[in-house]
């Protein structure tokens, strides 16, 4: 199973702290948030990892340097002021097989990832239920059958919280690529890839969820998070593990 970490943005809600770094390279308890996602990764299943880098991907490379892990491919997307569509795209060439999908400023337990990959059928998006959600956070409404009907941050009537992670089997790898053109047509080269669930949901491919309640788990997004992750890493027990 393959990892693509998108990792192109320019993280403007940080401020200072990312007028010249890529978010995924802020220190965190003096580790990059980024070193930490890898850490994460680091599990029998995962066969490489691609990182897709945007914005000050110079700094990314030469961060990248120092990693002894899995085999690790980094690409550039020039176009990272737009969405992230156009990231994971990117990314596209290179997948062989399964893969999932995580964002470059999320970092899960571990333990989390392993449990989603163990789980994740199809096309699988991994969810929580224990947080209360804000107007930021990415939010999903399931159907009868429990499959996702509507991911988006807007909505009112929602079942669970996205967390950032999906998962591609092999068998579905065409699919994406061409659903990734299908929701550029829809809403643009601003959209998200998230966009590309939604649009997946729209047309019938009803894709899953894994429910990840109990783990705990961190978004970096603006200055708020980054103050509330310096402290949970010291404190959540499954985050711990990745100092």
């Amino acid at each position: 199973m393959q990892v693509v970490l998108l990792c192109a943005g320019m993280g403007t809600r940080l401020g200072s702290r990312t007028e010249a770094l890529p978010k995924t390279l802020l220190d965190l308890n003096g580790k990059a948030v980024l070193d930490h996602i890898l850490k994460s990764v680091d599990l029998d299943e995962i066969s490489d990892i691609i990182v897709v880098g945007g914005f000050e991907i110079g700094k990314l490379k030469d961060h990248l340097e120092k990693y002894k892990g899995k085999p690790l491919r980094i690409v550039e997307n020039p176009d990272y002021r737009d969405g992230s569509v156009l990231t994971v795209a990117k990314a596209m060439p290179f997948i062989e097989g399964d893969f999932i999908i995580m964002n470059g400023d999320h970092i899960h337990p571990r333990a989390m990832v392993h449990k989603f990959i163990s789980e994740a059928r199809g096309i699988a998006c991994a969810t929580d239920r224990d947080r209360i959600l804000t107007d930021d956070d990415m939010k999903v409404k399931l159907d009868a059958s429990g499959a996702v009907s509507m991911m988006d941050k807007k909505l009112s009537d929602y079942d669970c919280g996205y967390i950032g992670v999906t998962f591609y089997a092999a068998s579905h790898l065409d699919l994406y690529r061409d659903y990734i053109q299908i929701t550029l047509a829809r809403h643009g080269y601003k959209s998200n890839v998230e966009k590309i669930v939604q649009c997946l949901a729209d047309d019938g491919y009803k894709p899953g969820v894994v429910d990840l309640s109990g783990f705990g788990w961190l978004e970096i997004d603006n200055e708020g998070d980054y103050r509330h992750a310096l402290e949970q890493i010291a404190v959540n027990p499954y985050l711990k593990r990745l100092v």
